[in-house]
């Protein structure tokens, strides 16, 4: 069974991106530490739930499912 770590997680728009990269720029003044890894801005989310691994064929469930009760107020 083939499975990918999968996660339901918010992108955030650019301008938000913008200001939180902006952010993390300052914040790397601080902590100029060689063992500080920073999470480059195209990869900025807000994760919701991390849901481990889950098989490749529930994917498209899941999607359907979390895109139902994000569209159904």
């Amino acid at each position: 069974m083939d499975v990918a770590r999968t996660f339901l997680a918010l992108d955030p728009d650019e301008a938000l991106r913008a200001g939180l990269a902006a952010l993390g720029e300052r914040l790397r003044a601080h902590f100029p530490y060689s063992a500080v890894r920073w999470t480059a801005p195209a990869n900025y989310h807000f994760t919701l739930v991390f849901l481990g691994k889950v098989a490749l064929a529930d994917i498209p469930r899941i999607i359907r499912e979390a895109f139902h009760i994000a569209t159904s107020g």
